[in-house]
């Protein structure tokens, strides 16, 4: 499905999901949590990485799904 992988992005106050490869934000959302979740659905579906953008400390606090 995807060209790369699926990037988790803090952006001003929403939290966008894109993928490498591909121009533009595929979906913002207003929580973290939702975003990565969404993310972690898209990669399982392409068998993409999920990589959490902008600060490395995000890494640490995402939820598992």
């Amino acid at each position: 499905m995807s060209d790369g992988d699926i990037h988790v992005v803090k952006r001003g106050d929403d939290w966008t999901v894109t993928i490498e490869g591909i121009e533009g934000d595929l979906v913002s959302f207003d929580t973290e949590d939702d975003a990565v979740r969404t993310a972690r659905r898209i990669a399982a579906g392409s068998r993409s990485a999920v990589v959490l953008d902008d600060d490395p400390r995000l890494a640490e606090h995402a939820p598992m799904i």
